[in-house]
């Protein structure tokens, strides 16, 4: 016996049995709790939600409920406990890959098998990886309440088994294990109350995907590939870059026959939509980043960042890509240097490619220094340190946000897995000074002279994430992202994101919020930059 069943067999006795939906709604919740299916914070879709006692229950428990029925009046019953509510017509507009757990109440014996599995679909898409899916039902025997236990008669156990083998073919469908949870027959009533609960193993976003990277190589681009390889089981990873010796030291590292090496420049268009051919996913991280050198070589700058992005665009639609993440800077916002102008022209390429494909979906992510990333001043920092110094700095007031690699790479995720197209999505990151950094690294590696420098030309003191003018199209998605719309964004994505809470800042700018040197040195510390 599993452990469901042996719950809920122990649970049951002649006075109380009901559906789950009715007078059993607290053994409902109590069993949800001890199968860890149900917790504060759980998204929770709720289908058939009959007179909101389970609804009540789960509001009760902590969990962000959405209810889904047929009726309007039962909708409005349980309005004000629910984060959304949806009529039966509005299935496709159910979100992908949200819910933790789905409860459908005594749904299954009462529609044909084939309109179930063809609505389920929709249903089974808005539940997470590993989520729960599970069907209850309540069945009137037609035997008579004569003491005795109900005769397991063809029709009886037609319907349970109906039920059972409905999940146990969701499973195979969509990947997962059926465990089947039934109350026995009481004597002398004539109910039968069960649970088929369904755990989805729903391949992960980017399993069996073919992926491209451009810029691969680079420190980004290998730390994705790298998570990719690690959490995922992609097809094939196509590694486009132009540096022909990069590729071959990073073939050497991950010697993986998943990874497609390509020589190519985002520059070149041909050479992007020939890379580009059969892809699913794309990540462009191709850019020229460094501010003195875009500030030297502008038509080079606009070129790569431009013409590059371009290029990805139209090579992508060409080639009906399923998404596109462009990853972008927060020197775009409100930019002061040729580089922040590059690839603020760079988000709006592909923020307005939405409206060129019906098939193709293009987001951008935003971030802000990347520690150990090619050209990053924390490393720099400790070389200065260990030779003896000085160590140089632009400007002892200037901040900066600072992320790990590994929380760029979260961040790219999350966007392609949740985007709908044409958001973009920031992380809620920290900020502190430079000089902060420094006397932190120096706290450890030892002290050496300080030299203030000046600002480099196209250096700000403080930089911004997200601009005044774009906080009141922001939202704050979870405790980690946050979401800018574009102006004007279209009804798909203005229905979506409503329910979620406004930005709480006029501007998110690295000077609002500052770091102090304990918690400098933990970021430090969970970068990998203090290990000696």
């Amino acid at each position: 016996m599993n452990s469901i069943e042996n719950f809920w067999n122990q649970r049951h006795s002649e006075d109380h049995l009901g559906s789950l939906s009715g007078c059993g709604y607290e053994e409902t919740i109590e069993f949800l709790r001890v199968e860890s299916l149900i917790k504060p914070g759980l998204r929770v879709l709720e289908i058939g939600v009959g007179l909101g006692y389970v609804t009540q229950g789960f509001k009760s428990a902590g969990a962000l409920v959405s209810a889904l029925d047929i009726s309007p009046v039962a909708l409005d019953r349980v309005n004000d406990l629910c984060e959304q509510v949806f009529l039966i017509d509005q299935l496709d507009q159910l979100p992908d890959n949200y819910f933790d757990l789905v409860i459908c109440h005594n749904v299954v014996q009462h529609v044909p098998t084939e309109a179930l599995t063809k609505e389920f679909e929709h249903v089974l898409r808005s539940l997470r990886v590993g989520g729960v899916f599970a069907v209850e039902y309540v069945w009137r025997t037609d035997i008579e309440d004569d003491g005795q236990d109900p005769p397991e008669t063809s029709v009886l156990a037609g319907h349970l088994c109906r039920s059972d083998s409905f999940m146990i073919d969701l499973a195979k469908k969509f990947g997962g294990h059926s465990e089947i949870a039934r109350t026995n027959a009481v004597p002398g009533h004539r109910k039968i109350q069960g649970l088929t609960v369904l755990h989805i193993t729903k391949p992960k976003f980017f399993d069996g995907k073919r992926i491209f990277i451009s810029g691969a190589t680079g420190s980004w681009g290998q730390t994705l590939t790298r998570m990719l390889l690690e959490n995922y089981n992609p097809a094939e990873i196509v590694c486009f870059s132009r540096g022909e010796l990069q590729q071959v030291l990073m073939q050497r590292r991950f010697q993986d026959p998943r990874l497609k090496f390509i020589i190519g420049d985002v520059r070149d268009y041909e050479a992007v939509r020939f890379a580009m051919s059969g892809v699913d996913i794309v990540f462009h991280l191709a850019a020229l980043k460094h501010v003195p050198v875009c500030e030297d070589h502008p038509q080079e700058a606009i070129k790569t960042n431009i013409v590059g992005t371009t290029n990805i665009v139209n090579a992508a639609i060409e080639n009906k890509v399923d998404k596109v993440i462009d990853v972008s800077t927060d020197k775009a916002v409100e930019p002061l240097n040729l580089y922040g102008m590059t690839k603020s022209v760079g988000e709006k390429l592909i923020i307005q490619a939405n409206s060129l494909s019906d098939h193709t979906r293009f987001v951008c992510v935003r971030g802000g220094n990347v520690m150990g990333s090619n050209g990053s001043v924390i490393p720099y920092f400790i070389e200065q340190i260990k030779a003896g110094g000085p160590l140089t700095i632009t400007d002892l007031k200037m901040t900066r946000f600072f992320l790990t690699l590994e929380e760029a790479i979260g961040l790219l995720f999350k966007a392609a897995e949740h985007s709908l197209g044409g958001e973009t999505f920031v992380m809620n990151m920290p900020a502190c000074r430079i000089a902060d950094v420094a006397q932190v690294l120096m706290n450890h590696y030892g002290h050496v002279e300080v030299t203030e420098m000046g600002a480099k030309p196209g250096e700000k003191l403080d930089e911004m994430l997200i601009s005044r003018h774009e906080a009141p199209l922001s939202c704050c998605y979870d405790d980690t992202y946050y979401v800018i719309l574009p102006t004007g964004a279209r009804a798909e994505l203005h229905d979506c994101y409503e329910k979620f809470d406004p930005l709480p800042y006029d501007e998110f700018s690295s000077g609002s919020k500052l770091m102090d040197l304990d918690e400098i040195e933990i970021m430090l510390q969970k970068g990998g930059f203090l290990c000696e």
